[in-house]
């Protein structure tokens, strides 16, 4: 079927860029540093200080600029903290691959991900990262989309199945096409979440923003006013007049508050980067010592994203004799799953065994099997899709169900079925996630 899928022209390949159906994710999650440059200067706090500042210099009272200090502190605090923000957020990227192996014209060619159309169609094969959310026309491939969700379980993606942006290919090998491209691919939607800056002020900066708004508002007819009792009613000079209206109005602004927060702010942001904590907004401080529960990811947070074998329990028979059944099944399938290696590192053993046939495991029917010659079908997989119109026995299990992922184990002397029957239960494995060496430390932090 490969061969048959001849993929893009290059006229239609010209057609799609034209359109700007291309492959590239405009970064407009985050403010330009000319952007966060001005919104920190030109604010009206800082337009009145400025308007003050020219009258000052006007009347040659020079002594009486003792207020700059304070507004360049604060207005560069703000800057700064936003602009390494950014810094940390623009490397912040879930796709990383920088070619792909495209179909066009019936001919494969390595195309740069960014310069990938809509409907183009592309090889992916074991190792690679998926460069935009596609469809499968042909073959079978499992993926991890542990990068998207967290969840680390292989998924099957057959013929019509929708691949997502950013997850990786296990195993196997398949054609598909692009369905979303650039800006409305999964992996840009995530990636522009992930950056975006929600400005949601805290308890204590909303109180002082009340206060700084209503004594902005009641600043400039004040000013007015005093400079003109100054003129006119107290007959004094221009630069005196000026003076002591600035004096007046300076006292009416908050900016010794405002200064002194950053300043207390700016501080724990300098603590907290000392254990590699982003704070996107100055403020965030504040909002943290309001936390009461923290949610944790347990996927490579807790646990390393891994599985392993906690315990076998077998059934009328002993230990010794479910593990060689185990190694008979881990040593015949071929399943890279994250629960399959789990048994796989217990029981990898050198020994080959002579398969006769085999059921692959797949996420509809939950159980894989084996028939080896001169031996026996086993079924490894969950119990309920295994031993389907018979009476299920839990009772080996009951008090493990809610802590582990728990797997059947069951046999019979007749060839592999996807409906097995006359099935004898050997036992159950109890698979568990294998928690990181660090996870008590990063709990404790």
């Amino acid at each position: 079927m490969e061969f048959k899928i001849k993929g893009l022209t290059q006229e239609k390949v010209e057609q799609q860029i034209k359109l700007g159906y291309v492959n590239v994710v405009p970064d407009k999650a985050m403010k330009t540093k000319e952007e966060i440059i001005k919104g920190n200067v030109f604010t009206y706090f800082n337009g009145i200080f400025l308007v003050l500042t020219i009258l000052l210099i006007i009347s040659g009272s020079f002594r009486s600029l003792t207020f700059l200090p304070v507004v360049i502190a604060n207005t560069l605090i703000g800057i700064f903290q936003q602009l390494k923000a950014k810094k940390v957020l623009d490397d912040l990227t879930v796709l990383s691959i920088s070619e792909c192996t495209a179909i066009r014209d019936g001919n494969r060619v390595q195309v740069p991900v960014n310069k990938l159309v809509l409907n183009d169609v592309v090889v992916l094969e074991s190792g690679m990262q998926i460069p935009a959310d596609a469809e499968v026309l042909s073959g079978k491939i499992m993926v991890n989309e542990a990068l998207l969700t967290g969840e680390s379980d292989e998924i099957e993606k057959v013929v019509n199945d929708e691949l997502k942006s950013g997850s990786f290919v296990v195993s196997g090998r398949c054609i598909a096409r692009l369905t979303h491209v650039g800006k409305e691919s999964y992996v840009a939607r995530l990636t522009e979440k992930a950056k975006k800056i929600v400005d949601k002020q805290s308890e204590m900066i909303h109180g002082i923003d009340i206060i700084v708004k209503m004594a902005g508002f009641a600043i400039i007819p004040i000013g007015v006013g005093l400079f003109l009792q100054g003129l006119l009613v107290n007959e004094l000079t221009f630069a005196q007049s000026v003076v002591s209206m600035v004096g007046a109005v300076i006292g009416m602004i908050p900016e010794g508050l405002v200064l002194l927060t950053s300043s207390v702010m700016a501080v724990s942001i300098i603590r907290l980067s000392k254990y590699k904590v982003l704070v996107q907004q100055l403020y965030c401080i504040e909002m943290l010592s309001r936390v009461n529960v923290i949610c944790l990811d347990k996927t490579g947070t807790i646990t390393t994203g891994n599985m392993k074998v906690y315990d076998i329990i077998p059934k009328n028979i002993s230990k010794k004799e479910f593990s060689l059944v185990l190694e008979k099944i881990t040593n015949s399938l071929e399943d890279n799953s994250s629960t399959f290696n789990a048994l796989r590192n217990q029981y990898k053993s050198n020994k080959s065994f002579l398969v006769e046939d085999i059921i692959e495991f797949s996420s509809e029917r939950k159980f894989s099997a084996v028939k080896i010659k001169e031996d026996a079908s086993y079924y490894i997989g969950a119990y309920e899709y295994i031993i389907k119109d018979q009476k299920l026995d839990y009772s080996l299990i009951e008090n493990y169900q809610e802590n582990y992922r728990i797997l059947a184990v069951c046999k019979n002397k007749e060839k592999l079925s996807k409906v097995p029957k006359n099935l004898e239960l050997l036992g159950f494995v109890l698979i568990e996630d294998e928690i990181r060496e660090e996870a008590k430390d990063t709990l404790k932090y």
